[in-house]
């Protein structure tokens, strides 16, 4: 189970999700993307697509990708290794051939794609709206715990264009959140939609949707959710807090 984290967050956002795996003995990898926090040269969807791949082939035999927000745009260009076999997105974009995260966040998205950007490259998200939007079914305190932990991304990684997504030929799943804030409910369903015609097209799995009643991120609201749905792909989703 490789986890890829989306923008302003690094591997640490797994930590919840990866606890409840060990528990069911579930083998598990994660990787902080270079476009987070990122250097003067600015390392963005090429490198980060790099690094995953990278981190798979450390890793003996096949495995699973999850992608979270952006992370969606990174695991569906990476999704065509032959070792990743499924695929999982995560409250994540699930991009078109040609189709950017700005593309993308211009239709679905209650996000602006780019905040409080200073011109430096870099793209940040202040602590007041990343309680609001991210982290919207949290206590206040552990909101802003989590709000304080958010760092930089190199901003162009928006901007990127998907190639060839991986979710068209590989088995797939999206996880739709109910009360996301950021990718609106209905708007994440015509994703999930996409996914679900390319499996039922090429004769794949028919699990391709699972719901869950949780903000835009479940690895902090709901890590034994999050942990379930990834070890067992046949169950369909549930129900979390409403």
């Amino acid at each position: 189970m490789v986890l890829v984290h989306g923008a302003w967050h690094d591997e640490r956002c797994w930590g919840d999700v990866t606890a409840q795996l060990d528990l069911r003995r579930v083998p598990w990898a994660t990787l902080t993307l270079p476009s987070t926090d990122p250097g003067d040269d600015l390392p963005g969807f090429a490198a980060d697509v790099a690094a995953v791949v990278d981190r798979i082939e450390r890793i003996d035999g096949n495995v699973t990708l999850c992608g979270h927000g952006y992370g969606g745009m990174v695991i569906s260009e990476v999704g065509n290794h032959p070792q990743v076999s499924r695929l999982v997105y995560l409250a994540a974009y699930c991009p078109r051939p040609g189709e950017s995260v700005l593309d993308l966040a211009a239709r679905i998205s209650r996000c602006p794609p780019l905040l409080l950007a200073p011109g430096d490259g870099r793209m940040r998200i202040g602590r007041a709206q990343a309680q609001r939007l991210l982290y919207s079914d949290l206590g206040r305190a552990q909101a802003a715990d989590k709000a304080a932990l958010l760092r930089p991304s190199t901003a162009a990684i928006y901007r990127a264009r998907s190639t060839n997504p991986a979710w068209v030929t590989k088995e797939a799943t999206y996880v739709l959140c109910r009360r996301d804030r950021v990718i609106r409910p209905s708007r994440a369903r015509r994703m999930a939609d996409r996914v679900a015609r390319s499996q039922i097209a090429t004769g794949r799995a028919a699990t391709h949707l699972a719901v869950l009643g949780t903000g835009h991120s479940p690895f902090f609201s709901a890590p034994g959710h999050v942990a379930a749905l990834l070890a067992n792909p046949s169950r369909r989703g549930a129900a979390v807090g409403g």
